[in-house]
């Protein structure tokens, strides 16, 4: 198994029994290994780490896209399976810019049932992108994104996780609260039953209910 891998040991078992010899690395052919691990570069250490956070140099090549744009197309909602092609893009950080694009055209392209996957894996790319190029990048772009997600998602639950998601960026700072708002206004000015939600409070999640004190004994 490749160093680093964050497939499951479920997802390796499908791939095993879908593709028994897994998938060749971009980088050495011979080497076989999951689909997400193939895109991963070999080499490791602190030259990498530094060439990660320099410049943005040589645009990367046709083929590594390709490679994206197919990981993109068979996403599936799940958090590994998220995590994992976070990890490949912040990897990348370097080269934001251009993946950046890759993303808000795939994002564009989007039947309305992944649209929610895109926007969770924008987010776990901008929370856990330390160098702040995706951040920059996404800025202009992740709003068309999140409105054509909640106009086109079809259930309520659904779009109270793209007001979530709204929320998160604005509580975290992830985005300034001018452009979170100007979300929330071009979804308000499209109408429709659903923009109530954008006024419900935010539900918290489920593990932030553990710290929350213990309900007083009723009284006899």
């Amino acid at each position: 198994q490749f160093p680093g891998c964050r497939s499951t040991p479920e997802q390796l078992a499908v791939l095993r029994e879908r593709r028994s010899d897994g998938f060749p690395h971009d980088e050495d052919p011979g080497l076989r290994v999951c689909t997400v691990c193939r895109r991963l570069p070999l080499r490791g250490g602190a030259g990498d780490q530094a060439a990660q956070l320099g410049a943005e140099g040589e645009p990367l090549d046709a083929a590594f896209l390709a490679g994206i744009k197919e990981e993109l197309s068979s996403i599936e909602e799940g958090e590994k399976s998220i995590q994992a092609l976070s990890q490949v893009f912040r990897y990348y950080a370097r080269h934001a810019r251009q993946l950046s694009q890759v993303l808000t055209d795939w994002g564009k392209q989007c039947f309305p049932w992944e649209l929610l996957h895109a926007l969770h894996l924008l987010d776990d790319i901008l929370l856990m992108d330390n160098t702040g190029r995706y951040k920059a990048e996404l800025a202009e772009r992740v709003p068309p994104i999140a409105v054509s997600a909640f106009r086109k998602i079809q259930t309520d639950q659904e779009k109270r996780e793209v007001v979530r998601i709204l929320h998160a960026w604005q509580e975290l700072r992830i985005f300034d609260a001018a452009l979170v708002e100007s979300i929330r206004a071009s979804i308000r000015s499209a109408g429709g039953a659903a923009v109530r939600l954008l006024d419900e409070p935010v539900a918290m999640d489920d593990d932030d209910d553990d710290d929350a004190p213990p309900a007083p004994p009723a009284p006899p």
